[in-house]
């Protein structure tokens, strides 16, 4: 069984699957061998983005789950898991303690920073659990295919964490066709909702159309003086064809 598309949880991040597959052997025990990728980009306010990647084998009675990413130099596991846990390597986490302890903070200072970084995470892996429950039950409801609700991370006050937070709303409106929107409880967000079209076309094998129309946020002159961002929308366009052998 090939798997052409679709996503796999893990510590709340939605990877989308880009390739995978489960072989059946000639056994009376259904434990197929399993062979897939996933991925996942984390997005980081001072440098470019990092797709990390989910490598899944093994068998279904006894999988296996490595992290690799396409950065360069290679990025060690233990800080593939510190990005997706709490958005930085781990060597930042240690020079948070570093700095607690060289500021002059007590033991108990310094337990207690690191004490409220983990209280957010697990505050935002709790929110995904409920998220994700919430928006199974709603896809339902609403006759959706797809209905996923992306929260962000655990910010300091209510109205900036719903603000960040992403609805996607996807349906099929034919066999080859699938449509969605995605749009974040924001006001400014609203004017601007993402829109995203996949088309698969039957009679021409291996070929697939994507396009999309999403909100960006453009950079300013810095200045002290509070102001609205300053946003536009782009176009892409992709006309994408798969070769499997």
């Amino acid at each position: 069984i090939l798997s052409e598309r679709g996503e796999y949880n893990f510590l709340t991040k939605r990877f989308q699957i880009k390739r995978g597959s489960a072989t059946f052997m000639n056994t009376q025990e259904i434990n197929p061998a399993l062979q897939g990728t996933a991925e996942y980009e984390v997005r980081l306010p001072t440098r470019e983005a990092i797709r990390i990647r989910i490598v899944l084998g093994g068998t279904m009675l006894n999988p296996t789950i490595a992290l690799e990413s396409d950065a360069q130099p290679p990025i060690p596991q233990s800080d593939l898991l510190a990005y997706l846990a709490f958005g930085k390597p781990s060597a930042s986490l240690l020079q948070l303690e570093g700095s607690a302890v060289t500021s002059g903070g007590s033991s108990g200072g310094l337990v207690g920073s690191s004490a409220a970084l983990a209280t957010k995470q697990l505050a935002a892996v709790a929110i995904g659990v409920a998220a994700d429950e919430f928006a199974g039950e709603a896809a339902q409801s609403l006759g959706a295919d797809v209905f996923n609700i992306t929260p962000a991370d655990v910010q300091s006050d209510v109205g900036s964490f719903l603000r960040a937070t992403e609805l996607e709303f996807g349906k099929y409106i034919k066999t080859h066709t699938f449509v969605s929107v995605q749009a974040r409880p924001d006001p400014e967000a609203l004017k601007r909702p993402g829109l995203r079209l996949e088309h698969r076309f039957g009679g021409t094998r291996g070929y697939r159309l994507e396009t999309s129309f999403e909100p960006r946020f453009l950079l300013k002159e810095p200045t002290l003086a509070p102001r609205e961002p300053s946003t536009t929308s782009v176009l892409g366009l992709f006309l994408i064809r798969e070769w499997r052998f």
